[in-house]
């Protein structure tokens, strides 16, 4: 476990989500969790995956506020949650920093990038090359899509 965030909460440690979605279920409040990199309390510079509570949230919508972004969290489950922006842009990195705002984190661990939220529905939606796809049931639930 380690203690995270502002004001603090101790959370535990993951790797990837399945390991909090097996948490999850032995929990006795049956709270959905995913793992995201997180910083410590005690020194703010050193991140750490921990597991968090799912809160969901819409793709490409405005209801996580203003320093949070609502991301797909696991893909394959069909899992999204309001989850902090960062700096990583899109192709960068986020295994240890978050996406800005519209990007979601996606891959596989160890190899995750920062990929472009789009609504399939608007022309231009992506740049230049690029279309506007729904690969997974959770982005055509939310009409939205990511950018290839």
């Amino acid at each position: 476990f380690e203690c995270v965030s502002t004001p603090g909460r101790c959370r535990h440690y993951c790797c990837n989500s399945s390991l909090c979605a097996a948490i999850a279920k032995q929990s006795t409040n049956f709270i959905s969790l995913f793992c995201d990199v997180q910083s410590e309390s005690a020194h703010p510079g050193v991140k750490v995956p921990v597991c968090l509570p799912v809160q969901d949230c819409q793709l490409l919508g405005d209801a996580c506020g203003l320093t949070r972004t609502c991301a797909i969290v696991d893909s394959s489950a069909g899992i999204k949650s309001c989850v902090e922006t960062g700096p990583a842009q899109v192709g960068q990195s986020c295994e240890a920093s978050h996406c800005a705002a519209n990007l979601s984190c996606l891959g596989s661990p160890g190899k995750r990038t920062c990929e472009q939220l789009c609504d399939p529905t608007k022309v231009g939606a992506c740049p230049t090359g690029q279309a506007c796809k729904q690969p997974w049931t959770v982005l055509k639930q939310d009409n939205a899509g990511i950018c290839q």
